[in-house]
């Protein structure tokens, strides 16, 4: 086997992308006067699956180079214990929420359909979103359905990687985006939301041409990022940010369209620049944001909960702060919460699971 690289600052793009998704889903309803600071969490998901793309597409074909095929059944169960146990837990905990809430006297809401625990346990939770075109009404359900593309796109692209030639990938790297390209202009003509893997599936091609063309042209690759000068990397990561964070707020003609195209290439662009192990945007393992990065799971399982049970607990205790110290307190409290939550959560439950892998 060919030696497996750990890629520095992707813990810290994970964490990045995460800060997206929990700013995202502070309650701007209660707090109009910091709207400003919103951003659109699903853009930090379609980070997080061009990044499965790349680490993916690398690893199963580090495997097909070395031996000229991979161990499906093992890909499959090293991907199953790294998502079905807090999955599962958190289904368990979602199931048992309205009895938790009731005892601790936190009121309850309705907005949202009602959840189909069978679906959800089938990884099915985005069609139920498509299919209501609304949100589950207990959380974490609202947040589920990036987890379910991503078990569909484990599956998918997995059964592809293992009977497809290595030299015919990146053929069907473009023919996925193609096909996601085609998909979303139906949908969008129907007026049916983008969460199934169909219209997501180029997100994470994004990812697999670059590990593509690492692990079958590495010299080159490198030889041909190192050639970009440094001014030029740092003025994609700069664009990269700059309409990230303000995408949301254009609106034009076919944006639903235009903007994976857009989000797809910079996202891409990105992953090159910060693979090499000497680069100028390198972030160590050691950073506080790579080692939060670790945990990102669970960051992203947990959040909407400690959010709103904070929410529910001002309401209950009738906080009387001002406004701006009742959102520094929901925000501060959400995220010391989860971020505690997710450390206890990943070392003391999902690292036993992972030490089977």
């Amino acid at each position: 086997m060919i030696q497996r690289e750990n890629f520095h600052t992707f813990d810290a793009l994970r964490f990045f992308s995460f800060s997206l998704v929990f700013i995202s889903h502070l309650p701007y309803t209660l707090f109009p006067k910091f709207n400003f600071i919103k951003t659109r969490g699903d853009i930090g998901v379609y980070f997080f699956f061009t990044l499965s793309g790349f680490l993916i597409t690398y690893i199963l074909l580090l495997e097909k180079k070395s031996t000229n095929t991979f161990d499906f059944k093992k890909y499959i169960k090293r991907r199953a214990l790294r998502i079905w146990p807090l999955y599962y837990f958190i289904l368990l905990f979602a199931f048992l929420s309205p009895i938790i809430i009731s005892l601790i006297g936190l009121n309850s809401t309705s907005i949202g359909y009602n959840p189909n625990w069978l679906l959800s346990c089938l990884f099915l939770e985005n069609y139920m979103v498509m299919f209501h075109n609304d949100f589950g009404n207990i959380s974490p359900l609202p947040v589920l359905w990036s987890l379910c593309i991503e078990e569909h796109f484990y599956l998918i692209w997995g059964i592809i990687l293992y009977f497809s030639k290595m030299e015919k990938i990146l053929l069907w790297s473009f023919l996925i985006i193609i096909i996601s390209s085609l998909s979303r202009w139906f949908f969008y003509i129907n007026n049916i939301l983008f969460k199934d893997i169909l219209t997501n599936f180029d997100y994470f091609m994004y990812g697999a041409i670059p590990a593509y063309l690492y692990v079958n042209y590495k010299n080159k690759t490198l030889l041909f990022i190192d050639r970009i000068s440094d001014s030029i990397k740092i003025i994609i990561v700069l664009i990269t940010i700059i309409i990230v964070v303000s995408f949301s707020h254009f609106d034009f003609q076919l944006k639903q369209i235009i903007e994976p195209y857009i989000f797809g290439l910079l996202f891409s662009c990105v992953i090159f620049i910060v693979i090499p192990k000497n680069n100028k945007f390198k972030i160590s393992d050691s950073n506080i944001v790579s080692k939060l990065g670790i945990y990102t799971y669970g960051l992203y399982i947990f959040h909407t909960i400690a959010i709103n049970f904070f929410i529910k607990l001002n309401i209950k205790l009738n906080l009387h702060l001002s406004e701006n110290y009742l959102f520094i307190f929901i925000t501060g409290s959400s995220i010391l919460t989860v971020i505690f939550t997710s450390i206890i959560s990943y070392h003391l439950f999902e690292k036993k699971f992972l030490i089977l892998k």
